[in-house]
């Protein structure tokens, strides 16, 4: 059986051509579909009889190539899945498909690092935001903690300004809370009473005397003390009266034994003149019709007699 529009070698019963499409009638064109009994060939009779030779058949039909076996092969052909769709069509879909799920694959790659570069975008813009506002938070403190620092200032620089105008236009300048606590809180200046002991001693003895009854040997920092001494010295008819002071350990000067400064001193003429070296304590002695201090030896007993000799107690008076 052959089709009637292109002459494909067709198995019996086949109602459409694979090749061309055509469907096939038993009362087709030049009844070519009786001729099912027909040889392989196409040299039988009933291929030459004169039902070939219509107009009809003659204007549709190809023959094939008799030199040429290949032409006849089915891979030349698109074959027929029973539901009149070609192998072509089944390639194309497939192709189809497998594009479209490539693309989708690319698509879902691609909006994945695009989603996790805007997130990462997102979180640096986020830090960047936080760390901006960090900095201004610490510029704003460092301005605020300038300006508190300035208004305290200006304001001390008033309370100057205040306090001079007080005391140009006559009225003291008022005191700040700590100078008036200070003077509340500062104990009074000690005052001392002096006494003359006329008893001959070397310098040592009369330091510890006076220490055994809760004094010590004067120590005549200014010159109202000195004067007060002066005065209990003229009392005593003495001439040689050991006072609490004595020379550094370096032999510099003179230092009072109770740590005060040794800031006044009415030495007398050329002294302290540290004779022979062995002169460490200080006395006063009444030369010249006027008292002055001098340094000593511990010991005077071979230089002056005993009536002469004495020294001089200070004590706290107790207020």
């Amino acid at each position: 059986m052959y089709c009637y529009n292109c002459g494909t070698e067709l198995e019996d019963g086949s109602l459409f051509c694979p090749s061309c499409g055509a469907k096939q009638t038993e009362d087709g064109p030049g009844n070519f579909a009786s001729n099912t009994a027909a040889s392989d060939g196409f040299t039988s009779d009933s291929f030459t009889s004169d039902n070939f030779a219509s107009d009809n058949f003659a204007s549709n039909y190809v023959a094939p190539n008799a030199e040429d076996p290949d032409d006849f092969a089915p891979n030349d052909f698109d074959w027929d899945d029973g539901n009149g769709s070609s192998g072509k069509g089944k390639k194309g879909l497939i192709i189809g498909i497998l594009a479209v799920v490539i693309v989708g694959v690319g698509v879902g790659v691609g909006g994945y690092f695009l989603y996790k570069n805007i997130s990462s975008s997102k979180s640096n813009t986020t830090a960047s935001k936080e760390k901006d506002k960090e900095n201004e938070k610490k510029k704003s403190d460092k301005k605020k903690e300038e300006q508190k620092k300035a208004d305290a200032k200006d304001e001390k620089d008033a309370d100057k300004q205040d306090g001079l105008k007080d005391s140009v236009e006559g009225t003291p300048p008022k005191k700040e809370e700590s100078d008036v606590k200070k003077e509340k809180e500062a104990p009074a200046a000690p005052v001392y009473e002096y006494q003359v002991i006329a008893q001959r001693m070397t310098w040592s003895e009369a330091y510890t005397y006076c220490q055994s009854q809760g004094g010590q040997l004067a120590t005549p920092s200014t010159q109202e003390e000195y004067n007060q001494i002066v005065q209990k010295a003229n009392e005593s008819g003495l001439k040689v009266l050991w006072l609490g002071a004595q020379r550094t350990p370096d032999g510099s000067g003179f230092m009072w034994i109770s740590g005060d400064e040794f800031s006044y001193a009415q030495w007398g003429v050329g002294e302290p003149n540290n004779d022979q070296g062995n002169e460490p304590r200080m006395g006063m002695m009444y030369v010249n019709g006027s008292w002055n201090l001098y340094d000593m030896p511990d010991d005077v007993s071979q230089y002056y007699s005993s009536n002469i000799v004495g020294f001089v107690m200070e004590k706290e008076v107790v207020q």
